[in-house]
């Protein structure tokens, strides 16, 4: 009887400690996955602001060149306007461009700003007006309106190439983000120009604000000149 009792009493001690073993096994468990869980919960809503506030960066970008595409396209040539006539002053389309794309990006002369997150902005610019007019008007503001000028920016440097020769409407233009303006046979993007307008490619380097990780992007788009406010076809 003596046995007996001394042997019950062993083996409730046993499941006693085992349990006891077990409940701290799962303490611990527990412990550990509510160090754990804040942390991958940390990552995952990081992941996905990051990618948020790149998506925010991109649209910002192509919202600035849609605004500098509007103001060149305002850049019209007066003396042909008071004739009824509309064709774009390339040099005032051109500095109307610039002048905005920086004032959009936060940035002074398109040069790297502690205020932007962009940087290194390269630029092609096509500003087309096809056949300039009757002949009577040519000649009133010698040399700013032609058939098309095409001016391309790069760390601070501008070079041009004005055509004097007519070109015809329509007239279809391949867009290319290392090359600028292509043939459309050679550029997997083409636009088709049907009246006098401006056309853009900027390139850039856009830093996320959180990891100051650095992408390079590429973005188009076309202008019209009209009347009434300009329309915007955009990549």
């Amino acid at each position: 009887m003596r046995n007996r009792s001394l042997g019950t009493k062993n083996n409730w001690i046993k499941q006693k400690a085992l349990k006891l073993y077990r409940d701290e096994g799962g303490f611990s468990y527990s412990i550990f996955f509510l160090l754990i869980a804040p942390l991958i919960i940390l990552i995952v809503v990081h992941s996905a602001d990051s990618g948020r506030i790149q998506r925010t960066s991109h649209q910002s970008f192509q919202t600035a060149i849609d605004g500098a595409l509007r103001d060149a396209t305002l850049g019209v040539d007066d003396h042909l306007r008071a004739f009824g006539v509309l064709r774009l002053d390339h040099e005032k389309a051109r500095n109307h461009f610039q002048e905005s794309l920086g004032y959009n990006l936060a940035m002074i002369n398109l040069e790297e700003s502690e205020t932007s997150s962009v940087e290194n902005v390269e630029y092609w610019i096509m500003i087309y007006n096809g056949d300039i007019g009757p002949t009577q008007f040519q000649g009133l503001e010698a040399g700013t309106v032609v058939p098309y000028a095409m001016y391309y920016y790069n760390n601070g440097t501008v070079t041009s190439d004005i055509v004097n020769t007519d070109v015809p409407f329509p007239n279809s233009v391949g867009i290319d983000e290392n090359l600028g303006f292509v043939s459309p046979g050679d550029a997997s993007i083409t636009t088709t120009i049907e009246k006098p307008s401006v056309v853009a490619i900027v390139k850039a380097d856009i830093k996320t604000i959180d990891t100051n990780e650095v992408s390079t992007i590429t973005r188009w788009a076309i202008g019209e000149i009209f009347d009434k406010p300009a329309e915007f076809a955009n990549n």
